[in-house]
């Protein structure tokens, strides 16, 4: 399981969002399609899955039950949001050839949640909440 992207362009103003027939046009289904994913795909709950030790992280929501775990390698202006539940510190590794704030790998508090920035495919920075 990968990040699902559809990388297009926000359609333009004047651009219907059907076409002749009643089908919606492309780049309205990409728009839509991204907002189905990052909101669950039908279930409601957004993509938050449960990350056992050593897994590569996968959506965009990752509750993560043990450590480490490793970041996907992901492009600039791409981000993913890591929340600790395994009851102890949670290293999370850096992808092949990158840093996350200037090191290989970052420890996360329990029950503290971090977003982490794809400013490139290698320089990471990340924003603690809570």
């Amino acid at each position: 399981m990968t990040l699902a992207t559809f990388p297009t362009n926000f359609p333009p103003q004047n651009t219907p969002i059907v076409d002749q027939k009643g089908t919606l046009t492309t780049p309205w289904m990409a728009v839509l399609r991204s907002v189905w994913g990052r909101s669950g795909g039908g279930t409601g709950i957004l993509n938050q899955v449960n990350i056992a030790a050593t897994d590569l992280l996968v959506q965009d929501w990752n509750l993560v039950t043990a450590s480490p775990v490793t970041l996907p390698a992901l492009t600039g202006g791409q981000l993913i949001v890591v929340q600790n539940a395994s009851g102890g510190a949670l290293t999370i590794d850096a992808p092949a050839g990158a840093t996350i704030d200037g090191g290989a790998n970052y420890s996360l508090a329990n029950t503290k949640m971090q977003i982490f920035w794809f400013f490139s495919a290698t320089q990471i920075f990340s924003t603690q909440l809570g």
